[in-house]
Protein backbone atom coordinates (compact mmCIF):
# COMPACT_ATOMS: atom_id res chain seq x y z
CA UNK A 1 0.00 0.00 0.00
CA UNK A 2 2.83 2.45 0.88
CA UNK A 3 4.21 1.80 -2.35
CA UNK A 4 1.35 2.55 -3.63
CA UNK A 5 0.69 5.81 -2.66
CA UNK A 6 4.55 6.83 -3.22
CA UNK A 7 3.92 5.95 -7.27
CA UNK A 8 0.90 7.57 -7.16
CA UNK A 9 2.53 10.65 -5.77
CA UNK A 10 5.33 10.65 -7.93
CA UNK A 11 3.18 10.01 -11.22
CA UNK A 12 1.16 13.08 -9.97
CA UNK A 13 4.24 15.11 -9.63
CA UNK A 14 5.47 14.06 -13.54
CA UNK A 15 2.12 14.78 -14.97
CA UNK A 16 2.41 18.21 -12.93
CA UNK A 17 6.21 18.38 -14.31
CA UNK A 18 4.90 17.56 -17.73
CA UNK A 19 2.06 20.12 -17.96
CA UNK A 20 3.72 23.04 -17.11
CA UNK A 21 7.02 22.10 -19.30
CA UNK A 22 4.38 21.79 -22.28
CA UNK A 23 2.99 25.03 -21.33
CA UNK A 24 5.99 26.70 -21.46
CA UNK A 25 7.14 24.95 -24.60
CA UNK A 26 4.02 25.53 -26.34
CA UNK A 27 4.35 29.43 -25.30
CA UNK A 28 7.51 29.82 -26.51
CA UNK A 29 7.52 27.75 -29.77
CA UNK A 30 3.71 27.58 -30.48
CA UNK A 31 2.15 24.34 -31.16
CA UNK A 32 3.11 23.02 -34.46
CA UNK A 33 6.49 23.99 -33.77
CA UNK A 34 6.96 21.71 -30.16
CA UNK A 35 7.70 18.17 -30.06
CA UNK A 36 7.29 16.05 -27.40
CA UNK A 37 10.85 15.52 -27.40
CA UNK A 38 11.36 19.30 -26.48
CA UNK A 39 8.29 18.81 -23.82
CA UNK A 40 10.21 15.90 -22.40
CA UNK A 41 13.48 17.35 -22.03
CA UNK A 42 12.13 20.32 -20.19
CA UNK A 43 10.21 18.40 -17.83
CA UNK A 44 13.44 16.04 -17.04
CA UNK A 45 11.88 13.13 -18.41
CA UNK A 46 12.43 11.25 -21.19
CA UNK A 47 10.03 10.94 -24.19
CA UNK A 48 8.41 7.57 -23.93
CA UNK A 49 8.06 8.95 -20.04
CA UNK A 50 5.64 12.00 -21.16
CA UNK A 51 3.77 9.08 -23.17
CA UNK A 52 3.45 7.53 -20.15
CA UNK A 53 0.89 10.04 -19.19
CA UNK A 54 -0.20 11.56 -22.51
CA UNK A 55 -0.89 9.16 -25.71
CA UNK A 56 0.49 12.07 -27.91
CA UNK A 57 0.78 16.19 -28.39
CA UNK A 58 -2.52 17.06 -29.19
CA UNK A 59 -3.83 15.24 -25.68
CA UNK A 60 -0.90 17.02 -23.95
CA UNK A 61 -2.18 20.17 -24.99
CA UNK A 62 -6.13 19.27 -24.63
CA UNK A 63 -4.66 18.67 -21.09
CA UNK A 64 -2.82 22.03 -20.59
CA UNK A 65 -5.78 23.74 -22.21
CA UNK A 66 -8.22 21.86 -19.75
CA UNK A 67 -5.97 22.84 -16.48
CA UNK A 68 -6.36 26.48 -16.96
CA UNK A 69 -9.86 25.52 -18.19
CA UNK A 70 -10.58 24.41 -14.58
CA UNK A 71 -8.94 26.95 -12.87
CA UNK A 72 -10.95 29.73 -14.48
CA UNK A 73 -13.94 27.64 -13.19
CA UNK A 74 -13.10 27.76 -9.87
CA UNK A 75 -13.48 31.20 -9.55
CA UNK A 76 -17.39 31.12 -9.85
CA UNK A 77 -19.52 32.00 -11.91
CA UNK A 78 -17.97 34.97 -13.07
CA UNK A 79 -21.08 36.70 -15.40
CA UNK A 80 -23.76 36.98 -12.48
CA UNK A 81 -21.00 38.51 -9.91
CA UNK A 82 -19.87 40.70 -13.03
CA UNK A 83 -23.50 41.60 -14.22
CA UNK A 84 -24.50 42.64 -10.88
CA UNK A 85 -21.71 45.74 -10.26
CA UNK A 86 -22.31 48.88 -10.69
CA UNK A 87 -20.23 50.33 -13.70
CA UNK A 88 -17.23 51.83 -11.71
CA UNK A 89 -16.89 48.65 -9.81
CA UNK A 90 -17.30 46.62 -13.11
CA UNK A 91 -14.49 48.69 -15.03
CA UNK A 92 -11.94 48.73 -11.77
CA UNK A 93 -12.91 44.31 -12.20
CA UNK A 94 -11.40 45.08 -15.95
CA UNK A 95 -8.56 46.76 -14.83
CA UNK A 96 -8.00 44.26 -11.99
CA UNK A 97 -8.10 41.23 -14.61
CA UNK A 98 -5.49 42.59 -16.63
CA UNK A 99 -3.21 42.96 -13.61
CA UNK A 100 -3.82 39.72 -12.77
CA UNK A 101 -3.12 38.15 -16.06
CA UNK A 102 0.98 39.45 -15.03
CA UNK A 103 0.82 36.28 -13.40
CA UNK A 104 0.20 34.14 -16.26
CA UNK A 105 2.05 34.97 -18.94
CA UNK A 106 2.84 31.99 -20.68
CA UNK A 107 -0.66 31.55 -20.67
CA UNK A 108 -2.04 34.71 -22.29
CA UNK A 109 0.93 34.22 -24.66
CA UNK A 110 -0.37 30.50 -25.23
CA UNK A 111 -3.82 32.22 -26.10
CA UNK A 112 -2.35 34.06 -28.37
CA UNK A 113 -0.51 32.10 -30.55
CA UNK A 114 -3.44 29.40 -30.15
CA UNK A 115 -6.27 31.91 -31.95
CA UNK A 116 -4.55 31.57 -35.51
CA UNK A 117 -2.92 27.92 -34.72
CA UNK A 118 -2.45 26.33 -37.80
CA UNK A 119 -3.26 22.95 -38.86
CA UNK A 120 -5.89 20.36 -37.66
CA UNK A 121 -4.28 19.15 -34.75
CA UNK A 122 -4.15 22.65 -33.53
CA UNK A 123 -8.26 23.51 -34.10
CA UNK A 124 -8.29 22.32 -30.20
CA UNK A 125 -6.24 25.04 -29.32
CA UNK A 126 -7.52 27.69 -31.55
CA UNK A 127 -11.10 26.24 -30.15
CA UNK A 128 -10.02 27.34 -26.73
CA UNK A 129 -8.70 30.93 -27.50
CA UNK A 130 -12.35 31.30 -29.20
CA UNK A 131 -14.40 30.40 -26.38
CA UNK A 132 -11.56 32.58 -24.05
CA UNK A 133 -12.70 35.83 -26.02
CA UNK A 134 -16.71 34.62 -26.08
CA UNK A 135 -16.46 34.40 -22.66
CA UNK A 136 -15.33 37.91 -22.02
CA UNK A 137 -17.49 39.29 -24.45
CA UNK A 138 -20.30 37.73 -22.65
CA UNK A 139 -19.58 38.55 -19.39
CA UNK A 140 -19.14 42.61 -20.33
CA UNK A 141 -22.69 42.22 -22.61
CA UNK A 142 -24.06 40.67 -18.97
CA UNK A 143 -22.99 43.35 -17.07
CA UNK A 144 -23.86 45.95 -19.81
CA UNK A 145 -27.34 44.91 -20.31
CA UNK A 146 -28.10 45.66 -16.66
CA UNK A 147 -26.32 48.49 -16.22
CA UNK A 148 -28.39 50.05 -19.09
CA UNK A 149 -31.36 48.93 -17.57
CA UNK A 150 -30.82 50.44 -14.14
CA UNK A 151 -29.73 53.74 -15.83
CA UNK A 152 -25.83 53.94 -15.12
CA UNK A 153 -24.98 53.65 -19.07
CA UNK A 154 -26.62 55.91 -22.09
CA UNK A 155 -29.94 54.08 -23.45
CA UNK A 156 -28.29 54.42 -27.16
CA UNK A 157 -24.97 52.30 -26.28
CA UNK A 158 -24.04 49.40 -28.44
CA UNK A 159 -24.02 46.78 -26.47
CA UNK A 160 -22.44 44.36 -28.78
CA UNK A 161 -19.56 46.69 -30.09
CA UNK A 162 -18.83 47.97 -26.44
CA UNK A 163 -18.03 44.48 -25.65
CA UNK A 164 -16.10 44.29 -28.97
CA UNK A 165 -14.23 47.25 -28.17
CA UNK A 166 -13.43 45.74 -24.68
CA UNK A 167 -12.07 42.96 -25.50
CA UNK A 168 -9.95 44.56 -28.93
CA UNK A 169 -8.04 46.55 -25.63
CA UNK A 170 -7.69 43.21 -24.13
CA UNK A 171 -6.07 41.57 -26.78
CA UNK A 172 -4.32 44.58 -27.98
CA UNK A 173 -2.91 45.45 -24.77
CA UNK A 174 -1.75 41.66 -24.46
CA UNK A 175 -0.08 41.63 -27.27
CA UNK A 176 2.07 44.84 -26.62
CA UNK A 177 2.68 43.32 -22.98
CA UNK A 178 4.20 40.49 -24.43
CA UNK A 179 6.08 41.94 -27.60
CA UNK A 180 7.54 44.30 -24.55
CA UNK A 181 7.37 42.83 -21.02
CA UNK A 182 8.14 46.22 -19.49
CA UNK A 183 4.70 47.63 -21.43
CA UNK A 184 2.17 48.63 -18.53
CA UNK A 185 -0.57 47.12 -19.49
CA UNK A 186 -2.72 48.13 -16.36
CA UNK A 187 -2.02 51.41 -16.54
CA UNK A 188 -3.02 51.13 -20.25
CA UNK A 189 -6.78 49.58 -19.32
CA UNK A 190 -6.81 51.83 -16.35
CA UNK A 191 -6.83 55.18 -19.06
CA UNK A 192 -9.02 52.91 -21.41
CA UNK A 193 -11.82 52.23 -19.32
CA UNK A 194 -12.08 55.84 -17.71
CA UNK A 195 -12.47 57.13 -21.31
CA UNK A 196 -15.43 54.25 -21.79
CA UNK A 197 -16.78 55.53 -18.57
CA UNK A 198 -16.83 58.91 -20.00
CA UNK A 199 -18.15 57.72 -23.33
CA UNK A 200 -20.88 55.61 -21.98
CA UNK A 201 -22.15 57.13 -18.83
CA UNK A 202 -24.67 59.35 -18.69
CA UNK A 203 -23.12 61.39 -15.89
CA UNK A 204 -19.57 61.29 -17.72
CA UNK A 205 -18.23 58.99 -14.58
Amino acid sequence: MARTLVADKAGRAARERILRAALETFAERGYAASSLTAVAKRAGLSAPGVLHHFSDKRSLLAAVLEEHGQKDRETGDRTVEFADLDLPAALDLIVDQVEANLAHRDVIRLAHLCALAPGEDAQVAADWSKARLQRLRADIVAFADRARARGEISADTDLDATAAVIVAAFLGLEHQWLVDESFDMVAGMRAFTRLLATRIGRSGA
